[in-house]
C-alpha cells in the first residue's frame, strides 16, 4: 500500500512571486495524506530558499534541486521519488483549489480509473476565463468514465497539470516526460498515459488555476526557429507513438489540433523573426506538413491557414514572406467578398494565383437576440445579425419559420447599429446595418398548428444564408413561457445549441386554464 494517496510534483524555475501561493494551496488540501515534491530547476532568484523553508517545516515536503535542464527533466526527477498512489504535476506559478485532489482522487478510486481529468481556470491580473475547447470534454451526455480511443474529446486536454496519473500505470508502461522536448512535452506524456490507462474518469470541476503571464521569457512564448522545430519534433514523436500502438487512425483529432496551433503560431511569431530566417521557417513548416498522417485536416483550417499551406507545399518563398510580414497584420484579412455567387476570403485579392484555395464554403453568421417575448399569442423579437467579414450594407433580413417543408417569412427592417461595427471589427468592416427593428407578430394569425423551427435569413446580391435563431440568455428565454390562446397551446423550446422552436397545438386542458380572449381583450376561463 502506498504511503500517500497523492504525490504532487511541483516544478519551480524563478517563480519567487508565486511559489508560496502554489505550495500552500497543496499543503491545505482537503485530501490527506499528500506528498509534495518540489524540484528546483536551477533557479537564480529566492524561490529556492522559500521552497527549502517549506520543506524544513513540513515532513511530507521533499525539496530537490538540479541544474537548469527544463521542466521535463525536473518532473521526471520528482516522479522518481514519488511514493503516492497517484501522481499530479503542478507548475510553481499556478495553484489548485482547496479540494482539487480530493475530487480527482475520489473519482478515480470510485471508478477504478488509472487517470482522472479535471477542468481549469485561466487567469491574469485583469480577468479569469475558461478555454472554449474544454467545453467539449465536459459536454452534457458524455459518460464520466471513458477511454481516449473511443472518446476523441479527450485529445483536447493535453495539459498534465489538471490530471491524476496512477503511479503503477506510469511504472508498468515506462511513461515519463521526453527530455528532448521543451515545447509540447505535456502532449506526448498525456497521450501515452490516457491511451495506456484502462479507464479515464472526468470530474467536471475547476481543480487548477492556470496563470497566464505574457511577460515570461520562455521558449513557448518567444519567437524563435527552435520553437517551430520543437513543434515538429512533438508531432513526429506522437506519430511514432501511435504507429507503435498501430492506432494511427486516432491521430486525426490530435493532428487537427496541432495543425491549427502550428499555423496560428506562424501568424503570431513568424512576423517577429528576422527576414533571413524565413527560408528556414518555410523548410520547418514543410517538415511539419510531412509529419501529418491525415493531411486533409488542413482543409478545416481558416482561409489564411489554407493559403499558407499551399504556399508551403509549392515552396513559394516570396509570397510566404509577403504574407508573414505584411498582409497577416492587416485587419482586413478577416473580410470576405462575393463573386459570381461564391464567397471568397479577401486574401484572394492580394494573392490571386491562390484564389481557388480561398473560397469560403461556410460563412459564419453572427447574431444576437436582445429582445424576445411570447405573450398572449404575440411574439416580439429584436436584435442584430450579419455575415462575418461582409459589409451589412444593403443586406436583407427575414424571420423564417419552417415546418415539414413549409416556410413562412416576414421581412425585418434595418436598424442602425454603429456599436456592432466597433465591437466586431474595430470599424474595419461596415456592420452598421446589422440591426433589425423589434418586430411583434401574432403567431396565431401567421402560423398554423405544428412545430416550427425559427431561422434568420440574410440575403445579399441574390445569395442567401440561413441560420437557426439562437437565444443564448436564460433570462430572455424565460420571457417565452408556454400559454394557451383560443384553445391553442403556444410553446417555445430550445435545444442544447440554444436554437429556437415554436409549437402550436390544440390544448388538452383548455377547460382548466385561464387564457387570453381575443374578442374581449380580457382574461377569462374557457
Amino acid at each position: 500500500m502506498s504511503k500517500y494517496k497523492v504525490t504532487v510534483v511541483i516544478v519551480n524555475y524563478n517563480k519567487e512571486p508565486y511559489i508560496s501561493q502554489c505550495i500552500e494551496s497543496v499543503i491545505n488540501q482537503s485530501l490527506q495524506p499528500i506528498e509534495i515534491i518540489i524540484v528546483d530547476d536551477g533557479s537564480t532568484d529566492n524561490s529556492g530558499i522559500i521552497s527549502s523553508r517549506y520543506a524544513a517545516a513540513h515532513p511530507h515536503i521533499r525539496y530537490l534541486t538540479q541544474e537548469n535542464n527544463g521542466v521535463s527533466s525536473a518532473r521526471n526527477k520528482g516522479l522518481s521519488y514519488a511514493q503516492g498512489e497517484y501522481v499530479a504535476f503542478l507548475d510553481a506559478d499556478d495553484y489548485v483549489s482547496a479540494d482539487a485532489y480530493e475530487r480527482l482522487y475520489k473519482a478515480a478510486v470510485q471508478s477504478d480509473a488509472d487517470t482522472a481529468v479535471g477542468n481549469f481556470e485561466c487567469f491574469n491580473e485583469y480577468r479569469t476565463w475558461h478555454l472554449a475547447y474544454m467545453k467539449k470534454v465536459f459536454a452534457k451526455g458524455l459518460p464520466a468514465v471513458r477511454h481516449i480511443s473511443t472518446h476523441k474529446e479527450l485529445h483536447l486536454t493535453p495539459s498534465a497539470s489538471n490530471k491524476l496519473f496512477k503511479k503503477d500505470l506510469l511504472i508498468q508502461h515506462s511513461i515519463s516526460f521526453d527530455e528532448d522536448l521543451h515545447v509540447g512535452e505535456d502532449l506526448l506524456f498525456t497521450q501515452k498515459s490516457l491511451y495506456c490507462s484502462r479507464k479515464t474518469v472526468v470530474e467536471n470541476s475547476d481543480v487548477l488555476y492556470y496563470r497566464v503571464n505574457d511577460n515570461e521569457m520562455t521558449l513557448s512564448k518567444n519567437s524563435t526557429l527552435s520553437f517551430f522545430k520543437q513543434l515538429v519534433m512533438v508531432q513526429q514523436k506522437v506519430k511514432s507513438l501511435y504507429g507503435t500502438l498501430n492506432e494511427r487512425s486516432l491521430l486525426h483529432e490530435i493532428e487537427k489540433r496541432q495543425a491549427e496551433f502550428f499555423f496560428n503560431s506562424l501568424f503570431t511569431k513568424g512576423p517577429k523573426l528576422p527576414k533571413n530566417h524565413l527560408n528556414e521557417l518555410l523548410d520547418i513548416s514543410s517538415s511539419f506538413l510531412d509529419t501529418l498522417v491525415h493531411r486533409e485536416v488542413t482543409s478545416s483550417l481558416d482561409s489564411k491557414s489554407q493559403l499558407l499551406t499551399q504556399m508551403i507545399v509549392q515552396r513559394d518563398y516570396e509570397e510566404f514572406m509577403n504574407l508573414m510580414f505584411s498582409f497577416c497584420k492587416d485587419e482586413s484579412i478577416n473580410e470576405v467578398f462575393l463573386e459570381e455567387g461564391l464567397f471568397y476570403s479577401s486574401l484572394a485579392k492580394t494573392f490571386p494565383r491562390y484564389k481557388q484555395y480561398l473560397e469560403v464554403k461556410h460563412v459564419e453568421v453572427e447574431q444576437r437576440i436582445e429582445v424576445i417575448e411570447l405573450k398572449d399569442g404575440q411574439l416580439t423579437l429584436g436584435g442584430y445579425a450579419f455575415i462575418k467579414g461582409l459589409s451589412a450594407q444593403g443586406m436583407q433580413k427575414d424571420l423564417l419559420f419552417k415546418y415539414r417543408g413549409k416556410e413562412k417569412a416576414v421581412s425585418l427592417q434595418q436598424d442602425l447599429r454603429t456599436d456592432v461595427s466597433y465591437i466586431f471589427s474595430h470599424n474595419q468592416i461596415d456592420y452598421q446595418d446589422a440591426g433589425f427593428k423589434t418586430i411583434s407578430l401574432n403567431v396565431l394569425d401567421f402560423l398554423k398548428q405544428g412545430e416550427w423551427q425559427v431561422y434568420i435569413r440574410l440575403t445579399v446580391n441574390d445569395v442567401t444564408v440561413e441560420e437557426p435563431i439562437k437565444v443564448m440568455l436564460a433570462q430572455l428565454r424565460n420571457r417565452t413561457k408556454a400559454h394557451v390562446v383560443n384553445n391553442i397551446q403556444i410553446k417555445t423550446a430550445f435545444n442544447t445549441r440554444s436554437q429556437m422552436t415554436i409549437s402550436l397545438k390544440k390544448s388538452k386542458h383548455a377547460g382548466k386554464i385561464k387564457v387570453f380572449c381575443c374578442s374581449s381583450k380580457k382574461r377569462c376561463p374557457i
